[in-house]
């Protein structure tokens, strides 16, 4: 990974209220392993689209729990809709990293009073009522009063009228299935949102090459919460592992092959470049004197390149990234 920063949403942190007057915050997450997890998958997925595929060893490690603990955790998480995990299987059938779609949870949450970071600008409790319950009630002015009033008449459920003519104009009959699926995504997001998801998700699963039931496809997906992924995505998917799996290659030959062997491999101008990495390298570790190493480079080169070995092989690694 890079080095640097990324970003995290508050809520991720500070937690939320469910009631502008609530004392105190709830906490998204059942505990801090499944916190850290959403933390690690987070980073992973920065720069990517929200798309992450990390091994469960590496999301372990970078955690600080075991394997078994994070296993438990992707369930939850999967179980709370704040992730979408999908199995990659191996031409043996075993399964390759899993593939995991991390949800902003300004999304999840959309309808919940968010934290506020000091840096942004405070919201009064009658902006949070007016928040949440947008799309809930509807305004009536009555034009006989010449002082016009506000009635508010709730919804019981969403009216279904829209997604009906949407679904029409694309071709997918509204089923009761897919009639749960809307109510289920109006839920989290607004009218407008869940609008755009269905669009998106339809005109995605259409451009797919080598779909042929795609009304079953779009069911299915919408059932599940899911995003097709467009083909650029998939594309940045598949160079991102090519670029793994290169990595994993040129680390194994490393360590099957002699470094010193792979590193009198490399063109004159990688050698010196990875020859100054495992140098500076050695003389940090080892207080070594400069001048006694290229002494002994020069009178020695097997023995110098003995010495700085380890550094040598650390340094192979690094470059290929």
């Amino acid at each position: 990974m890079s080095a640097g920063f990324f970003q995290l949403e508050n809520i991720v942190v500070e937690g939320y209220r469910d009631d502008a007057n609530a004392p105190v915050k709830k906490e998204v997450f059942s505990n801090i392993y499944e916190k850290m997890i959403y933390i690690v998958l987070s980073r992973h997925a920065n720069n990517n689209n929200g798309v992450a595929y990390p091994s469960v060893a590496t999301i372990a490690k970078e955690a600080l729990c075991s394997i078994t603990t994070v296993k438990k955790c992707i369930k939850t998480l999967e179980n709370k809709g704040l992730i979408s995990k999908t199995l990659r299987p191996k031409s043996n059938k075993d399964n390759n990293t899993n593939l995991y779609i991390i949800k902003k949870l300004s999304e999840v949450f959309k309808d919940i009073f968010l934290p506020q970071s000091q840096g942004d600008v405070a919201q009064s409790q009658d902006d949070y009522k007016e928040e949440l319950h947008k799309n809930n009630y509807i305004e009536d002015h009555d034009n006989n009063n010449s002082h016009a009033k506000t009635k508010f008449s709730k919804k019981v459920n969403p009216d279904l009228d829209t997604f009906e003519d949407l679904f029409k104009k694309i071709g997918i009959s509204f089923t009761t299935k897919n009639q749960l699926s809307v109510k289920a995504l109006l839920k989290k997001m607004s009218v407008k949102q869940v609008t755009n998801y269905l669009i998106e998700t339809y005109e995605n699963i259409k451009n797919s090459p080598g779909v042929i039931n795609i009304a079953g496809l779009f069911s299915m997906k919408i059932a599940k919460q899911e995003r097709q992924m467009t083909k650029t995505v998939r594309q940045n998917i598949a160079a991102k592992e090519k670029e793994i799996e290169a990595t994993k290659q040129f680390e194994k030959r490393i360590h099957l092959n002699d470094p010193i062997t792979v590193f009198n491999s490399l063109s004159p101008s990688e050698r010196l470049k990875v020859e100054k990495k495992a140098l500076s390298m050695f003389i940090a570790q080892s207080s070594a004197d400069e001048k006694i190493m290229l002494t002994m480079r020069e009178r020695n080169n097997l023995m110098y390149l003995n010495t700085i070995k380890l550094q040598l092989e650390k340094a192979l690694k690094v470059e290929e990234r």
